[in-house]
Parts: C-alpha cells; structure tokens; sequence
C-alpha cells in the first residue's frame, strides 16, 4: 500500500492511500494548504527514493489489502462507518463515532508507542 502524508492546516500529519488524492485534498495540496511530508512529518523529500512512496514500514496495520479506498470528505457518516469496518474497526465501535470522530481516527496515523 503506498501512502501519501501531508500536514494540514492545523499542523496534523494526516496519511492517505495514494498515488491518487481525494479531489478536495488534491486541491488543498495544489492550493498549498496541505505540505507533503514523511510519516514522522520531516519535509518531504522527492530525491530520497525514486518511486516516491514512504517506507512500507510505515503503513499502519490492519486493514485487509483488498479494503475500498478512502472515502471522499463529502461522502455520509454510513459510508465512513463501512470504510471503518472494512478496515478492522468494530462494528460496534464505529457505529457509535461521529462522521468527524470516523474521520480522525481513520485519517491520523497511530502514535508511535
């Protein structure tokens, strides 16, 4: 799985399934809202490996490879509540989280132990 992180607005490093944005994420990265970084949010450097992907290591566990991609911002609370399950959340536990919280715990890495 490739990820792309980027720090946002408010200086959280979020990650997403890349090569490919979401359409409103792409737009903020282009407006230059969002900063490409590495997993541990040090700039980003586009020489440090040639297919411009992070270290796999970093890819956050669970999930199974076959899991959809990320849904758009814009899509509804049971959209993210299915993306949730299918990445190994339980059911229970994502039905019970907002849109907002469904976003956060699913668009910030886990921190590091």
């Amino acid at each position: 799985m490739t990820l792309v992180h980027l720090r946002g607005e408010n200086g959280a490093v979020l990650y997403f399934d890349g090569p490919v944005l979401p359409e409103s994420i792409a737009h903020r990265l282009a407006r230059g809202d969002l900063t490409r970084v590495t997993a541990d949010g040090a700039p980003w450097d586009d020489t440090a490996t040639e297919t411009g992907d992070d270290d796999p290591a970093d890819d956050p566990p669970g999930g199974p490879p076959d899991a959809p991609p990320l849904p758009g911002l814009k899509e509804n609370r049971a959209v993210w509540t299915e993306f949730a399950i299918a990445q190994g959340m339980d059911r229970a536990k994502a039905a019970s989280l907002t849109k907002a919280q469904l976003i956060e715990e699913l668009t910030n890495p886990p921190a590091a132990p």
